[in-house]
């Protein structure tokens, strides 16, 4: 499956990114039943917390694949956007093959980090840190022009339950990992903002949970539906 038929689709519309923070379980998701819903990894699972249906799905880790692989190629029938390394894997080459979009983000470099902004959507762009920057940048090739962040907290490091479902526990950062990482986020965030905002595009983060209230613009599920 290639991107053409996605170029320009959803021109001047809004849609909703879709986090996997725990922050999720605490938003009215049956609002969303006439959105166009993006989900990440595991977010599948937020059909079982109230979410009516999701339109697109996205995954750059590899680790999270091995993890799901089965589930979604059983079970997920949207349209599915991949990052460069997850054709390669072995459990993607077991049959059934699935159809997908392909990210081209193989380049470990961050170049958002350098506000260095893709062009094209075939340009592709390096790695980002984290999957809602690419869903993002999936979004704005395919022209939506409001982009709102549910369950986003980045705050991923800083507790051993670090989503919505249960999960595996990870151990923690430390206060320095977190430190250089939101440092990160705030530049890559901020790049990312200033460029979309160049083309009229807006990102704002809705999620409950989320206190870097000077990285990204802020607002409410409950007073963004029904508001154009």
């Amino acid at each position: 499956m290639y991107f053409d038929q996605f170029k320009n689709k959803h021109q001047g519309e809004r849609c909703f990114i879709l986090g996997n923070s725990p922050s999720l379980q605490e938003e009215s998701l049956s609002l969303l039943k006439d959105e166009t819903v993006f989900i990440v990894n595991k977010g599948y699972r937020a059909i079982d917390i109230g979410l009516p249906k999701y339109d697109y799905y996205v995954c750059t880790d590899p680790r999270v694949y091995k993890e799901c692989y089965q589930h979604l190629k059983n079970f997920v029938y949207t349209p599915k956007f991949y990052g460069s390394y997850i054709p390669d894997l072995l459990e993607y080459k077991t049959k059934p093959q699935e159809d997908f979009i392909l990210i081209k983000n193989l380049c470990k470099s961050n170049n958002l980090l350098k506000d260095k902004f893709p062009q094209t959507y075939y340009s592709g762009w390096s790695e980002t840190r984290t999957v809602i920057v690419d869903t993002s940048l999936i979004a704005y090739f395919m022209g939506f022009s409001r982009i709102y962040f549910l369950g986003v907290n980045l705050e991923s490091y800083q507790t051993k339950s670090n989503h919505f479902y249960k999960d595996s526990e990870r151990e923690k950062g430390t206060v320095q990992d977190m430190d250089k990482r939101n440092k990160d986020f705030y530049k890559i965030f901020n790049n990312l903002n200033c460029n979309f905002k160049k083309n009229n595009v807006h990102i704002v983060n809705l999620s409950k949970g989320f206190r870097y209230k000077d990285m990204i613009k802020t607002d409410s599920l409950d007073n963004i539906i029904g508001n154009v």
